[in-house]
């Protein structure tokens, strides 16, 4: 809550009082119909960042968000609980083998957060094309040529089978540009008529006609592999 509520609030107020020209909170897809906490205050900073854009004013200060999924390898994640899991020849550790999941790389995180600061106009939510598989597949790659064995240990609480990067009432307002799906404000009516008329750019695109789920359409084994291996993981 002091991070994602309580700082995130500041930074609005500090970027504006700066008059630093663009702002990008990065989100996560656990705000997507949240049932954790961290979840719920990531959605909330998206909400902050999105009104931050009428807030902002005549200020030249404008605010969107970027959403990931799981980054790969980043600290306490599943890739290294298992690679330490595999180095002391343990069975890896599996929450539910219905699992599913997004993933996204460092790199692809960094590169979506300057493209975006690039692109943006004030209020959209950004989140790359990103493949999902599930946990087992996973697991089976990331074990290699060593023997495949894992434990099913539960979920964990507030955490869901899979996650969600749009949902089902941000469909309608959802443009994808080839590359990355881009949440247009559905307060959109709300805002000044300059800036409106700014998000004529995105009318070229079309728009979702569906929820996007990480259990559906999932990466292939060889997929997995080669998801991997491109951000130098195995």
């Amino acid at each position: 809550m002091q991070t994602n509520i309580v700082g995130t609030n500041n930074i609005i107020q500090a970027a504006i009082a700066a008059g630093v020209e663009r702002v990008i909170f990065t989100s996560s897809d656990k705000a997507v119909n949240p049932t954790s906490t961290m979840g719920a205050t990531k959605l909330l900073g998206e909400r902050l960042f999105i009104a931050a854009g009428l807030h902002a004013g005549s200020h030249k200060t404008r605010f969107a968000c970027v959403r990931f999924g799981n980054v790969l390898n980043s600290n306490g994640s599943v890739l290294q609980i298992f690679k330490r899991q595999l180095a002391n020849n343990l069975p890896l550790t599996i929450t539910s083998t219905e699992m599913t999941r997004y993933f996204i790389s460092m790199s692809q995180a960094v590169e979506l957060c300057l493209a975006v600061s690039a692109q943006m106009v004030g209020g959209e939510i950004f989140v790359m094309s990103m493949g999902s598989c599930d946990i087992l597949t996973l697991a089976k790659v990331i074990s290699g040529d060593k023997p495949f064995q894992f434990v099913v240990i539960g979920n964990k609480p507030g955490e869901k089978l899979y996650e969600e990067l749009v949902t089902e009432n941000e469909a309608p307002r959802t443009v994808f540009d080839g590359k990355s799906y881009v949440i247009l404000p559905d307060i959109l009516d709300m805002m000044p008529k300059e800036i409106r008329e700014r998000y004529a750019s995105y009318d070229k695109f079309p728009k979702l006609t569906k929820p996007l789920r990480s259990d559906e359409n999932l990466l292939s084994k060889a997929e997995v592999f080669s998801m991997l291996n491109l951000a130098n993981l195995i």
